[in-house]
């Protein structure tokens, strides 16, 4: 049988062939992490703009309740007064 081993040359480039693939490995990790953490900081923000969006619309849906309920009493009083004007004569 012959021995089929690597020879040292071919052992040395598979060698550095893996050191240049692990130091792209820990570049891409760097990466990776400072994009998370960019868009950890893009969600907060985010988050917090759609909670104010939130809240405008619930003050804007209360306002408009308000100002139903008070149109609605408004009417009710002028169809009184009115009715006690026109009951009177």
């Amino acid at each position: 049988m012959a021995d089929v081993g690597m020879n040292p040359e071919q052992i040395e480039r598979v060698f550095g062939a893996l050191a240049r693939i692990e130091q792209k490995i820990d570049g891409h990790i760097g990466t990776v992490q400072a994009h998370m953490e960019h868009d950890e900081v893009v969600q907060k923000a985010l988050f917090e703009r759609v909670e104010k969006l939130q809240l405008a619309s619930a003050r804007q849906k209360g306002y408009m309740t308000a100002m139903g309920a008070l149109g609605g009493v408004l009417a009710t009083a002028v169809g009184y007064v009115v009715d006690k004007m026109l009951g009177h004569h």
